[in-house]
């Protein structure tokens, strides 16, 4: 199981209204805003969908972040964006938008928001000394599966899960195939 599907995970056991964005590499802002408000007209999250607009707001990701403050119901709730490596690909200010969304509206609401990527060293370079999110965020770095977990998942005992483990290096996506 890796970051995506252990996140998806956690919104769908949670029992809580999510909204699940992933970004496609190579989308332009106008394309992943579009999608963005798609998927949180979809989504459980907002209060009034007669209130969100058709098409995204004209300030890109700026003005889809206070939007999105805007949507989020007053209970907990979970907001996931998923490949945020590539949104600051598309948009050089997204960082700082969404360190400005976060201190003044986001942070206000019972909002669970998570960030995940798989450049790591990106992602840690968010929430780095000289960055927006230092001191914002908890970091967590999900690394291959043990021996033993490796083990556990496939069924396999001895021998046969050294191998599994080695041929795989215990990462999940490739062992539950």
């Amino acid at each position: 199981m890796g970051k995506s599907r252990l996140a998806q995970e956690l919104c769908d056991r949670s029992g809580l209204p999510h909204l699940y964005f992933t970004t496609v590499k190579g989308a332009s802002v106008t394309e992943s805003t579009t999608q963005f408000l798609t998927d949180l007209t979809e989504s459980a999250l907002p209060n009034d969908r007669a209130l969100l607009p058709s098409t995204p707001p004209p300030g890109g990701w700026g003005d889809m972040l206070r939007l999105l403050a805007g949507t989020l119901p007053d209970q907990p709730c979970i907001v996931v964006l998923d490949e945020v490596p590539w949104l600051t690909e598309q948009d050089d200010t997204f960082d700082g938008q969404l360190q400005v969304a976060w201190d003044r509206l986001l942070s206000r609401r019972p909002v669970l928001l998570l960030l995940l990527g798989s450049d790591l060293h990106m992602m840690q370079r968010l929430t780095a000394y000289d960055r927006p999110f230092y001191g914002r965020a908890d970091n967590l770095v999900l690394g291959p599966l043990n021996l033993a977990e490796t083990a556990a998942v496939t069924g396999l005992a001895g021998s046969d899960a050294i191998d599994a483990h080695l041929i795989t290096g215990g990462l999940p996506g490739i062992l539950l195939r």
